[in-house]
């Protein structure tokens, strides 16, 4: 008998993407084969995000285009949790519309955030980095974030549950992992567990990898999580920190309590304990009631600190949250023309430090091979895949033994750096 072809869409976050493997592990167990086009596919399923506008855009596009191909079609996930009703009023021409909580239960068998065993995971590609989600849903309630109403209030997984998969995970040749969730630093909060305890146990795990920490909400226990990552060889000097904007009254209004001066003080501190440490930030430009005063404190703040990446989102406002009900909203245009301004002046700050990189060598993370181009994408410790800018080697004609080398950057390329192998 003939077995059934998945092609599996993923749209948003990391965490989609953890999910998407998990149930592709369960499409495999009950008889499909994973193929890597949906033109071969009989039955496709569309891991939809909600976040934010852009990604509900970008999801109903492929929601659209997929309905059009004589094909199953499964639609799911965030987007799904947020508009259910509407989409299936909208688009008639599919049927299997489930929410996040559905589509575990249907073609998993288990109820989603109760400890599920993400180790039954079917890998969709054979990167040498995995995420590893090791919670779901929020406890913050930012006035702007649709999270909570999406996934709920923070479930942590447990911490054995975590090992045993990063253990299965390297076992199979993986030498990054990452940790991710919506917020790293409240990991069992929920269920007495810590972050640090979690990271004393996976610095235990026997093997040759390395771990990477993504989306700490910037607090005070993050000085000693620092102080940790200082400590061990295992986990490598990057920390993505979301703060968002800096102005006071402006996190008052997103409800996120602090200042200018906390968090220039909260990365002075870091950087004391690892000075070559590399941040990443995000920050959302045009929250109603930001003025060009407000504006122009957060560039100078970018300007004072030098994060070595960030990320810069428009402000959009989302239905449900206490920020879309917010006065002054901010024109478009003028949001679109601050983004572009902010994006320019961050340019400047992140390409000063990429040409401080010059000549210097690193271990060399592969990512991508074109063997008939010669050539290969990878990166360094200092840049998180898919989301930071790539290292590339080219004039590659043997491409034998290329794990396991290190580059030497020898130009810079916008936000990619070119590297030769030494």
């Amino acid at each position: 008998m003939r077995r059934k072809k998945l092609y599996i869409e993923t749209i948003g976050c990391p965490k989609n993407y953890v999910d998407s493997e998990f149930l592709a592990g369960a499409f495999v167990s009950k008889g499909y084969d994973i193929v890597h086009s949906p033109d071969d596919a009989d039955t496709i399923l569309v891991n939809t995000c909600g976040f934010i506008r852009p990604a509900k855009e970008e999801s109903i596009d492929y929601i659209l285009q997929y309905s059009r191909l004589n094909k199953e079609v499964i639609v799911m996930g965030c987007l799904v949790n947020r508009y259910k009703k509407e989409l299936q009023d909208e688009i008639k021409e599919i049927n299997n519309f489930y929410t996040i909580d559905e589509a575990f239960n249907k073609f998993a068998g288990v109820k989603y955030n109760k400890n599920i065993n993400y180790s039954k995971r079917y890998f969709l590609d054979n990167k040498n980095y995995k995420y590893v989600k090791i919670s779901e849903g929020c406890n913050h309630r930012c006035s702007f974030c649709t999270i909570p109403f999406i996934k709920g209030s923070l479930f942590s997984r447990k911490s054995d549950d975590i090992i045993k998969e990063i253990e299965n995970i390297t076992s199979q040749g993986v030498n990054e992992i990452i940790l991710t969730s919506q917020d790293l630093i409240n990991f069992g909060t929920d269920n007495n567990e810590t972050l640090y305890d979690l990271l004393k146990k996976i610095d235990n795990i026997n093997g040759d990898f390395k771990v990477r920490l993504l989306y700490m909400f910037p607090d005070e226990r993050l000085i000693d999580i620092v102080k940790f990552i200082a400590s061990s060889e295992k986990f490598i000097n990057y920390l993505d920190i979301p703060i968002q904007h800096i102005n006071e009254e402006i996190l008052k209004k997103m409800n996120r309590p602090s200042s200018y001066d906390f968090y220039k003080s909260l990365i002075e501190s870091i950087r004391n304990i690892i000075p070559d440490i590399v941040l990443r930030s995000t920050f959302i430009i045009g929250f109603p009631g930001e003025s060009e005063k407000e504006f122009n404190e957060l560039k100078d703040f970018l300007k004072d600190v030098k994060l070595n990446w960030v990320g810069f989102y428009k402000y959009s406002d989302e239905e449900g949250t206490k920020a879309s009900e917010l006065n002054n909203k901010v024109a478009d245009e003028v949001a679109e023309k601050r983004l572009e301004e902010i994006v320019e002046l961050q340019k400047e700050i992140t390409d000063m430090w990429l040409k401080s990189r010059l000549g210097k060598i690193y271990d060399f993370y592969v990512d991508e091979v074109f063997e008939e181009e010669g050539v290969i994408i990878g990166r360094s410790e200092f840049e998180t895949p898919d989301i930071d800018g790539n290292i590339i080697v080219k004039n590659i004609s043997d491409f034998t033994n290329i794990n396991n080398r290190k580059v030497k950057i020898v130009e810079t390329l916008d936000y990619d750096m070119e590297g030769v192998f030494v």
